[in-house]
C-alpha cells in the first residue's frame, strides 16, 4: 500500500477502510517524517512518533500507541508489542506485511495479511495472502466476508427456530421425554438476559411433567428469540 511512490489505489482503499471505522496505523522502520508524510498522501492523519525507543512499561506504551497513527523507526519486537497493545485495549487487529521485520507482528495479530511478493516467512505465518500484491483487494474479500457470516448467522437463526418447532410439536404431541431433551438444544440459544431463563424454567417443567407451564416457558423464548430480530 505504501512504498516510495503511492499506488494509485492507495487513497481509495484507505477511504474505504476509514468509512467502515476501522483505525489505520501505519509501523515503519523508516524517519517518522518520511512515513508520516506518504502516510497523510494516502489519507492517513494523525499523530507521529518517533518509535525508536519504545517505553518497556505497558502503562506509559498504551496511550503512545492509542494516540498515534505512524510509527517510524520501529524494531521488529515493538511492531509486535504495538498489536498487543492494541489487542490488549479491546481492537481486532489486523497486520499487513510482507518482509522478515513483519513476522512476529504478524503472529501477534488476529488477522495477518501477507503480500503475495512478500518473504516465504511472512507468507507462511500469514492467514491471508494477497497473491497480486494488491491491497485494494481487501475491501472485496471483507464485503464477501460480511455477506458470508450473515448467511452463517441467518442459517443459525433458522435452526434455532426449527429446535423451538420441535419442542412445540413434542409438547403438542405431550411427549415430555422428548421434550425436555430439546431442552438442552434451546439452553444453546443465545437470547436476550431477561428471556434466558426461560429456558431453565422450560426445562424443569418438562422434567415435573407440567405440559402448561412448558408452553408457557416456550413462549418467553419465542418471544426472547424475536427481540433478536426475524430468522431471515
Amino acid at each position: 500500500l505504501l512504498a516510495e511512490r503511492l499506488r494509485p489505489e492507495a487513497r481509495e482503499t484507505v477511504a474505504w477502510f476509514r468509512s467502515q471505522g476501522v483505525e489505520l496505523k501505519v509501523l515503519s522502520g523508516d524517519r517518522p517524517e518520511t512515513v508520516a508524510s506518504i502516510a497523510r498522501d494516502a489519507g492517513i492523519d494523525g499523530a507521529t512518533a518517533d518509535a525508536s525507543k519504545l517505553p518497556d512499561d505497558p502503562g506509559e506504551l498504551r496511550p503512545l500507541v492509542l494516540d498515534h497513527a505512524v510509527l517510524g523507526r520501529i524494531a521488529p519486537e515493538d511492531k509486535r508489542r504495538v498489536v498487543e497493545t492494541l489487542r490488549a485495549a479491546g481492537r481486532y487487529v489486523a497486520m499487513v506485511g510482507d518482509g522478515v521485520n513483519d513476522v512476529p507482528a504478524l503472529k501477534a495479530a488476529q488477522l495477518a495479511i501477507a503480500q503475495g511478493s512478500g518473504t516465504q516467512m511472512a507468507r507462511a505465518v500469514a492467514d491471508v495472502v494477497l497473491v497480486r500484491s494488491e491491497f485494494a483487494a481487501v475491501p472485496a474479500m471483507v464485503a464477501e466476508g460480511r455477506k458470508r457470516e450473515y448467511r452463517f448467522r441467518q442459517a443459525g437463526r433458522q435452526a434455532d427456530y426449527h429446535t423451538v418447532l420441535q419442542a412445540g410439536l413434542a409438547l403438542e404431541d405431550g411427549d415430555l421425554d422428548l421434550a425436555e431433551e430439546i431442552a438442552t438444544m434451546l439452553a444453546a440459544i443465545p437470547l436476550p438476559s431477561n428471556s434466558q431463563i426461560a429456558g431453565l424454567v422450560f426445562h424443569d417443567a418438562c422434567r415435573r411433567g407440567d405440559r402448561e407451564r412448558a408452553v408457557a416457558a416456550l413462549r418467553d423464548i419465542l418471544d426472547g428469540m424475536a427481540q433478536r430480530g426475524p430468522a431471515g
